[in-house]
């Protein structure tokens, strides 16, 4: 028992750590999506 909530625990920190790369990346192609509008177009 104790290894499964181990595994779940390391899980959860895991699916935390990916979710929040993900929301910096989509944040980070925004803004850039958002300069090259402004200076390119």
């Amino acid at each position: 028992m104790a290894s499964d909530n181990d595994y779940l625990r390391d899980h959860e920190r895991t699916w935390a750590g990916f979710t929040k790369l993900m929301t910096w990346s989509v944040i980070v192609t925004v803004l850039i999506l958002i300069g090259m509008a402004l200076f390119l177009l």
